[in-house]
C-alpha cells in the first residue's frame, strides 16, 4: 500500500483540528482529589480540592441534607499549584453540623461529589505545652 504524503498531512491536520474542537467544548474540569478539611475552628473551616486541570470550585452547604442554601465564593485552581486550592468557609455557628457538597463552579453541581458533613466544635480548648531543659552538665569518664 502506497501513501500519498499530502493526503496523510491533510488527514493529520484534520484530526488535530477535530481534537482541538473537542477540547474546546469539553465540560469544566472534574474534581479529582478531595475534599479534605483543615484548620477547623468554631466559626470557619478550610476545604482543599484538586481539579483535573486549571478551573474553579465551590462549596454548597446548609443545616439540612436537603437544604444546601449557602454557596461559597468560587476558588480557582492553577497549574502552578498542581491544580489544587484551599477554600475558606467562614461565618459558621459553633457546635453546629453542616452538610456540604463540593462542585465545579458554573457546572451547576452536575458532577458533585457525595454529600458530607462538617461539625464545628463548641469551643476550642487551649493547649498546654510544657518544655523542660536539662541543665545538669554531662560527666565525661576518662
Amino acid at each position: 500500500m502506497k501513501f500519498n504524503r499530502r493526503e496523510v498531512a491533510k488527514t493529520a491536520l484534520w484530526g488535530s483540528a477535530s481534537i482541538q474542537a473537542a477540547l474546546a467544548q469539553e465540560p469544566a474540569a472534574a474534581i479529582t482529589h478531595g475534599p479534605f478539611l483543615g484548620h477547623v475552628s468554631m466559626t470557619e473551616v478550610w476545604i482543599w480540592a484538586r481539579t483535573a486541570r486549571a478551573a474553579s470550585f465551590q462549596v454548597r452547604f446548609g443545616l439540612a441534607a436537603n437544604a444546601l442554601t449557602e454557596t461559597s465564593p468560587a476558588e480557582a485552581t492553577q497549574a502552578e499549584q498542581d491544580n489544587a486550592a484551599w477554600l475558606k468557609l467562614g461565618g459558621l455557628m459553633p457546635g453546629t453540623r453542616y452538610y456540604y457538597q463540593v462542585g465545579e463552579n458554573g457546572a451547576a453541581f452536575r458532577r458533585c461529589l457525595r454529600q458530607k458533613t462538617i461539625e464545628t466544635p463548641r469551643r476550642i480548648r487551649a493547649a498546654c505545652l510544657t518544655l523542660a531543659f536539662n541543665s545538669v552538665p554531662a560527666r565525661i569518664k576518662r
